[in-house]
């Protein structure tokens, strides 16, 4: 899973925090929330808090994979819920803590994407 992260930090950064990047939606529940609120709330916070951003980590994913027909569903379906939700929670402990969890979560996707397509091409050129 390590492809994941792959220059998730630089996508994060190099989007910055404004409000045209929801231009095209509304983020509802713990999506809204920043890394630092999501790490606060796996470390402190109630079942029902952990339990909501674990669901919006797993949802927006899963959202994803609805998206376009990339290999997204069969890297999701391979690795789980518990990697992909560990996954994003640890690359928001590499991110300031005012990062949004959306963008955070958004670059890691892009860039499962970016290392689905070139690991097609490397495979079709041998």
């Amino acid at each position: 899973m390590t492809f994941m992260r792959r220059g998730a930090a630089a996508f994060v950064l190099s989007l910055g925090v404004s409000t045209s990047a929801q231009a095209d939606g509304f983020i509802l529940g713990s999506g809204s929330w920043t890394c630092g609120q999501a790490l606060a709330t796996v470390q402190n916070g109630t079942p029902l808090d952990r339990g909501q951003l674990i669901g919006w980590i797993m949802g927006f994913w899963t959202a994803a994979s609805f998206e376009q027909e990339d290999g997204l569903a069969q890297v999701l379906a391979q690795s789980g819920g518990q990697t992909v939700a560990n996954l994003t929670i640890n690359e928001c402990r590499q991110q300031p803590a005012n990062a949004p969890i959306y963008l955070v979560t958004q670059g890691l996707i892009e860039n499962t994407r970016a290392s689905i397509a070139a690991a097609a091409e490397t495979s079709e050129g041998e």
